[in-house]
């Protein structure tokens, strides 16, 4: 797994890539949406070449969730589960966040967010966060697929 925290490994922390942050990033884009001097919520974003299923498990095991549903619907139990999978279009998610990235100065080629991918949501619990996983993603700094699985942590 790729961690950095001001240039050294260890910690919560963010991954640079051509001397910018996806961190950096993330947090321009929160102010950019917010209003008056909100602070950006704490944030943490890793990649590892470890599969979906094996950090999705992880994740759910640590905290305390019996498995991750196939979906959302819970099998259309009434109640939505606390971990399920979720598949996406890259271009479609790319596509819907391209103000912002034009707003940010970001320059990404939103035509190579190309193909599907699985996510899984993880609710947060107490004193711990929300955590999404997905694989593969789309890096807006490089403009390039990447096959990994990143794991993003917020509140």
């Amino acid at each position: 797994m790729q961690k950095r925290k001001n240039g050294r490994d260890g910690g919560a922390g963010h991954i640079h890539i051509h001397g910018l942050s996806r961190l950096a990033i993330s947090r321009a884009a929160h102010r950019a949406r917010q209003t008056r001097g909100q602070t950006p919520p704490p944030i943490a974003i890793y990649d590892t070449d470890a599969p979906l299923d094996s950090v999705a498990n992880f994740y759910a095991k640590a905290y305390g969730y019996s498995k991750v549903a196939v979906d959302a619907t819970n099998n259309l139990s009434a109640a939505k589960p606390a971990a399920y999978y979720r598949n996406g279009e890259l271009s479609g998610d790319v596509k819907a966040i391209e103000e912002l990235l034009k707003k940010l100065n970001v320059k990404t080629e939103i035509a190579k967010a190309q193909g599907k991918y699985r996510a899984v949501e993880i609710e947060s619990k107490m004193n711990r966060p929300r955590v999404t996983i997905q694989r593969p993603y789309f890096d807006v700094i490089s403009s390039q697929v990447v096959d990994r699985t990143m794991i993003l942590m917020a509140p």
